[in-house]
C-alpha cells in the first residue's frame, strides 16, 4: 500500500528542503496539501508524485501504479492490480538476477 508521508519524508531529507511548505512551493503545490497527502486523506496527482519522487530520489513507476491502483473501481481496479503486481514482480526477478 502507497505510504504517501514516507515519500514526503524522503523527499524533504533528500532534497535537504527539510519542510512540507519547502517541498510544497518545490513541486508547485499548498503546504496544506502535502498535509493532507501525508494525513492520507487525498492523493497527489501525477504530476505532483513524480516531482516528489524526483525530489526523493525514487523511481516514480511503483509510485505511480499504485496511485493509479487506489484511485480506480471495479474491474479497472483489478486489471491495475494485476499490472502492478507483474512490475513487482519483473522488479524482484531482475534484482535476483543482478
Amino acid at each position: 500500500m502507497m505510504d504517501i508521508s514516507l515519500l514526503l519524508a524522503l523527499a524533504r531529507q533528500r532534497s535537504g528542503l527539510g519542510t512540507n511548505n519547502k517541498v510544497a512551493h518545490a513541486v508547485g503545490a499548498r503546504s496544506a496539501q502535502m498535509t493532507q497527502y501525508e494525513r492520507g486523506h487525498y492523493l497527489p496527482t501525477d504530476k505532483v508524485l513524480i516531482k516528489l519522487c524526483d525530489l526523493a530520489r525514487e523511481a516514480p513507476e511503483p509510485w505511480l501504479l499504485q496511485a493509479r491502483v487506489l484511485r480506480e473501481e471495479g474491474e479497472a481496479k483489478a486489471l491495475w492490480q494485476g499490472i502492478m503486481k507483474a512490475y513487482e514482480a519483473g522488479k524482484n526477478n531482475a534484482s535476483k538476477a543482478a
